[in-house]
């Protein structure tokens, strides 16, 4: 468990939520949320499934003649306090607007975090939690699905949920964990096909790579 001084992790706090901990963590727990109004305000948010999330601006294009430059965004807190933290301005110069339909890979970004090593993590071990954090255009809000490949396998860990909305850092409900010996990619899909093929999923997809200790 965190320090005395150190905020909860999300993930406990959904455990603690879902009443996956044993007594004496919760008691522990319990005693840290007497003291912080910080986690209190979390657990809040967890509880109620539904906190506000800022849009992202819509992107704009350039003239096909010269080359995109790069869109960056503000990550927020991992802790979660600062959970409207501004975006970095959108770096392209004025044109046409790009159609909503049309979404490219700088458009959506993926962050893990682990209830073991805390955000972006690049390994898992056995029984390890993983929560995701999707940054992504309003146009994908329940479009989105989660898609895990590793080795010859491809699964969906958490379901697609369509009332899931898009913004800065928006939070997947649930979490998941992995097992096995071999890497596993993590991605955000958001295309047409109802079972992407690897290749697919790796040249359109947003992924993160997870790896054995």
């Amino acid at each position: 468990m965190p320090s005395a001084h150190e905020p909860l992790s999300w993930l406990t706090l959904e455990r603690y939520a879902l009443g996956e901990l044993s007594a004496d963590e919760r008691r522990e727990i319990e005693a840290r949320l007497a003291q912080s109004e910080q986690d209190r305000a979390i657990l809040a948010e967890i509880r109620a499934d539904q906190s506000e999330l800022p849009p992202l601006p819509k992107l704009r294009a350039i003239d096909s003649g010269r080359k995109r430059r790069s869109i960056r965004w503000l990550g927020a807190s991992v802790t979660l306090c600062a959970a409207a933290a501004a975006l970095i301005a959108v770096l392209l110069p004025a044109g046409e607007q790009v159609d909503d339909a049309h979404v490219k890979g700088s458009e959506v970004a993926l962050r893990l975090l682990s209830d073991r090593q805390g955000p972006e993590p690049r390994q898992f071990s056995a029984g390890e939690r993983f929560k995701v954090e999707v940054t992504c255009p309003p146009s994908l809000s329940g479009a989105l699905r989660l898609i895990v490949l590793q080795g010859a396998e491809q699964f969906e860990p958490l379901p697609r949920d369509a009332s899931f909305r898009c913004g800065n850092l928006a939070p997947w409900p649930g979490a998941f964990a992995l097992d096995g010996s071999e890497p596993a990619d993590v991605c955000v899909y958001w295309g047409e096909s109802s079972a992407p093929d690897r290749t697919e999923l790796m040249r359109t997809a947003s992924c993160v790579r997870l790896s054995p200790p």
